[in-house]
Protein backbone atom coordinates (compact mmCIF):
# COMPACT_ATOMS: atom_id res chain seq x y z
CA UNK A 1 0.00 0.00 0.00
CA UNK A 2 1.47 3.36 -0.86
CA UNK A 3 1.75 6.01 1.93
CA UNK A 4 -0.70 8.18 2.44
CA UNK A 5 -0.97 11.59 1.56
CA UNK A 6 -1.69 13.99 4.54
CA UNK A 7 -4.48 15.31 2.72
CA UNK A 8 -5.76 11.55 2.63
CA UNK A 9 -4.95 10.58 6.00
CA UNK A 10 -6.87 13.48 7.08
CA UNK A 11 -10.31 12.54 5.34
CA UNK A 12 -9.90 9.00 6.72
CA UNK A 13 -9.39 10.14 10.04
CA UNK A 14 -12.80 11.69 9.35
CA UNK A 15 -14.06 7.95 8.65
CA UNK A 16 -12.31 6.99 11.52
CA UNK A 17 -13.92 9.31 14.52
CA UNK A 18 -17.61 7.82 13.21
CA UNK A 19 -16.63 4.30 11.98
CA UNK A 20 -20.20 2.95 11.30
CA UNK A 21 -21.25 6.05 9.52
CA UNK A 22 -21.90 6.05 6.06
CA UNK A 23 -20.15 9.32 4.51
CA UNK A 24 -20.25 11.02 1.58
CA UNK A 25 -17.82 13.73 -0.59
CA UNK A 26 -20.34 16.25 0.61
CA UNK A 27 -19.46 15.43 4.15
CA UNK A 28 -15.96 16.76 3.11
CA UNK A 29 -17.35 20.23 2.78
CA UNK A 30 -15.34 21.77 5.83
CA UNK A 31 -11.86 20.85 4.34
CA UNK A 32 -11.97 23.39 2.04
CA UNK A 33 -11.31 21.12 -0.57
CA UNK A 34 -12.99 20.55 -3.98
CA UNK A 35 -15.20 18.12 -4.33
CA UNK A 36 -12.80 16.61 -7.37
CA UNK A 37 -9.89 16.47 -5.09
CA UNK A 38 -11.91 14.75 -2.48
CA UNK A 39 -13.51 11.53 -4.95
CA UNK A 40 -10.41 11.11 -5.78
CA UNK A 41 -8.88 11.06 -2.81
CA UNK A 42 -11.50 8.39 -1.48
CA UNK A 43 -10.96 6.50 -4.40
CA UNK A 44 -7.64 6.27 -3.55
CA UNK A 45 -8.29 4.92 0.00
CA UNK A 46 -10.86 2.46 -1.71
CA UNK A 47 -8.07 1.29 -3.74
CA UNK A 48 -6.07 0.95 -0.99
CA UNK A 49 -8.34 -1.31 0.96
CA UNK A 50 -8.99 0.88 3.60
CA UNK A 51 -12.63 2.27 2.31
CA UNK A 52 -15.52 0.52 0.79
CA UNK A 53 -18.49 2.07 -1.19
CA UNK A 54 -21.85 1.44 -0.40
CA UNK A 55 -24.02 3.23 -2.93
CA UNK A 56 -22.38 6.85 -3.68
CA UNK A 57 -21.45 6.94 0.22
CA UNK A 58 -18.04 5.03 1.76
CA UNK A 59 -17.17 3.30 5.08
CA UNK A 60 -14.08 1.73 6.83
CA UNK A 61 -13.55 -1.33 5.21
CA UNK A 62 -14.92 -4.31 7.57
CA UNK A 63 -12.16 -6.14 6.94
CA UNK A 64 -9.50 -3.70 7.49
CA UNK A 65 -7.03 -3.28 10.42
CA UNK A 66 -8.81 0.18 11.25
CA UNK A 67 -12.39 -1.61 11.79
CA UNK A 68 -10.66 -4.34 13.88
CA UNK A 69 -8.85 -1.86 15.96
CA UNK A 70 -12.50 0.15 15.99
CA UNK A 71 -14.51 -2.53 17.05
CA UNK A 72 -12.09 -4.07 19.79
CA UNK A 73 -12.14 -1.00 21.49
CA UNK A 74 -16.05 -1.93 21.73
CA UNK A 75 -17.81 -3.65 24.90
CA UNK A 76 -17.89 -7.19 23.90
CA UNK A 77 -20.96 -7.68 23.23
CA UNK A 78 -21.02 -4.87 20.95
CA UNK A 79 -18.43 -6.03 18.61
CA UNK A 80 -19.20 -7.37 15.36
CA UNK A 81 -20.07 -10.78 15.90
CA UNK A 82 -19.88 -11.50 19.25
CA UNK A 83 -20.84 -14.70 20.70
CA UNK A 84 -20.94 -14.02 24.34
CA UNK A 85 -24.73 -13.75 25.77
CA UNK A 86 -25.83 -12.05 28.98
CA UNK A 87 -26.31 -14.19 31.50
CA UNK A 88 -29.46 -13.74 31.91
CA UNK A 89 -29.91 -14.25 28.10
CA UNK A 90 -28.15 -18.03 28.73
Amino acid sequence: MEKLTSRQQRIFEQFVQMPEELQSVADFAALGLERTTIFWDIKKLVQAGLLEPEGKAYRINRASDAWLRWDLSRAPLAQTGCRLQPRSAR
